[in-house]
């Protein structure tokens, strides 16, 4: 369809890209330019629009019609330029979506345009194409464009900016000189070469203070290197203390994680179940015992259940998480959570010749097999089946299909008829692990709230940043792993934590440690200023002449 660049609605929604950002501001501004005839003059100064404000900024349009040549080729250049608020304040900026176009003075529908995105600040004030379009095209018909946009000397130029409202104030940031710790009081974990998925996941641990007072209370004043407890506490004790990124590599000579072999060979679900159960392990006949069956692990029943006939056989289990399709059986993709979620607890028919046996009295049944949820946990962790094996690429592919999912969800309604539906069933998320790249890239991130009224935090390997709620629920195309929290229980889960919760003897061990560090690293420094003799008895020096 063809638009024009005086119809500003119709322009916008063709050219503006929806990134699903709150917009504060959409204003267009134009001007005309003539004198293209008296070049020299224009090559020299160019010309500059009118100051126009756009979302509490003021702006206008830089045109240069000969400033770039290249290759024998005169080249129009066209920049947005910001000169910022009205009152200037320290460190200013705006996130603006732009469209920059030169059309015919007399026909709206001939035009050129450039549509981009950045960052405004005091530091990059202008934004725009250096080689916007050659001059030669613009001064006769083009392709299928039968006009000259340059017409008896006069163009057009335009701009439609767009502004956002930066809900964090890191929206298209170039994070040059960033610090994570001061700008949201968390620090990354570097990435240490091993499963991608490693890093959000002890993120997403860490931020559970619930279990991290727990694993502090774990006593390890006797354990070595290799314990699953220890390297916990101190990976927890560093993040929580340390002002930078924090390098597992560097913990990992004495916290090789053996017992755990984290490798590719491990996925994340499986990874998750080892270290649950070393950690319940780890705390029997201590003082948090119990403690992981209390956050992680609920009650599910699993039936049969015949058609025709009084008989059902069922069997309560534990279960410390929950995996999910993101397909139904005909390999339809369901669109919510809530529909995976009812569909993992439907009953599937057993007829033909999967009938079920029931007993002698009724022989062989049609019947109703299925899983039924008696109690969630207090922390419930969902994982995702995202990936299924392509026979003809002969690999693991990934499925990116949408799946959304709710900041609070109701879990009532996939109870069994036997609990108690009257208690507060109401969850709230709290983390998203999410797997970026194909199937083989083991890259991961994770969206985690600390805090039920603090802001979200994008964490990956090398830094955490604020981000919007917005965001974290615009990621159900490649989410692995989510994780909610009761709301009746998350007062007591979501805990204050101090230096007091630290263990003692790891602060201890760490100090010790970090001075031997410093001691190694000054003998490394002055190494150059000695130099090593060995002093030889005179005979041997006789016997050399």
């Amino acid at each position: 369809m063809t638009v024009s660049v005086d119809d500003t609605s119709a322009f916008a929604h063709k050219y503006l890209h929806n990134y699903g950002i709150p917009v504060e501001d959409l204003k267009k501004h134009s001007f005309k330019i003539s004198g293209f005839e008296d070049t020299p003059i224009l090559r020299l100064f160019g010309v500059n629009s009118n100051t126009f404000a756009v979302g509490g900024h003021e702006w206008n349009i830089v045109f240069r019609p000969q400033n770039c040549v290249q290759e024998g080729k005169v080249n129009v250049s066209i920049f947005l330029r910001c000169k910022g608020p009205k009152q200037l304040p320290k460190n200013w900026h705006v996130c603006a979506q732009f469209i920059l176009a030169i059309s015919n003075p007399n026909d709206g529908t001939c035009y050129l345009q450039h549509t981009g995105k950045a960052r405004f600040s005091d530091s990059t004030q202008s934004w725009g194409r250096l080689k916007f379009a050659e001059l030669d095209k613009l001064l006769g018909p083009d392709g299928s464009r039968v006009k000259p946009i340059i017409e008896n000397h006069k163009a057009v130029v335009t701009a439609f900016v767009q502004v956002f409202k930066d809900e964090t104030g890191f929206l298209w940031h170039d994070f040059v000189d960033y610090d994570s710790k001061k700008e949201t009081g968390y620090v990354s974990l570097k990435n240490h070469g091993g499963a991608g998925y490693l890093n959000p996941l002890l993120q997403l641990l860490f931020s559970n203070t619930y279990l991290r007072k727990a694993v502090y209370r774990i006593p390890t004043e006797h354990d070595g290197p290799d314990s699953v407890a220890l390297t916990l506490q101190r990976i927890f004790y560093e993040l929580q203390t340390s002002d930078t990124a924090v390098g597992i590599a560097q913990l990992t000579k004495y916290l090789v994680w053996k017992s755990l072999d984290v490798s590719q060979s491990h996925d994340l679900l499986e990874f998750t179940r080892v270290l649950q159960h070393k950690l319940q392990n780890r705390t029997k006949n201590t003082s948090v015992d119990g403690f992981f069956q209390y956050l992680f692990v609920g009650k599910c029943k699993r039936y049969i259940k015949c058609i025709n006939v009084d008989h059902e056989s069922s069997q309560e289990e534990n279960f410390s998480d929950v995996q999910l399709d993101i397909k139904d059986f005909q390999g339809r993709p369901f669109k919510t959570l809530q529909e995976s979620l009812k569909a993992y607890v439907a009953p599937q028919k057993i007829d033909g010749d999967k009938k079920h046996y029931a007993g002698d009295d009724h022989g062989l049944q049609d019947a109703n097999q299925g899983t039924v949820f008696i109690e969630f946990p207090p922390v419930l962790h969902l994982h995702l089946n995202r990936f299924e094996y392509n026979f003809q690429e002969d690999k693991q592919i990934q499925i990116d299909d949408r799946l959304e999912f709710p900041s609070k969800l109701d879990l009532a309604p996939y109870l069994d008829e036997s609990a108690d539906k009257t208690a507060n069933w109401n969850y709230r998320l709290q983390g998203v692990l999410v797997h970026s790249g194909e199937a083989q890239e083991m890259k991961y991130f994770a969206f985690i709230q600390p805090h039920p009224q603090s802001k979200w935090f994008k964490f990956d390997d090398d830094r955490v940043i604020p981000v919007t709620a917005g965001e974290v629920l615009k990621s159900s195309t490649n989410v692995h792993m989510l994780v909610y929290i009761r709301e009746s229980k998350e007062a007591a889960i979501r805990t204050t934590i101090t230096q007091a919760d630290t263990p003692t003897h790891l602060k201890s061990l760490l100090q010790q440690e970090q001075r031997l560090h410093e001691q190694k690293k000054k003998e490394d420094e002055e190494r150059h200023l000695y130099l090593t003799t060995k002093r030889k008895p005179s005979e041997y020096f006789k016997a050399l002449i």
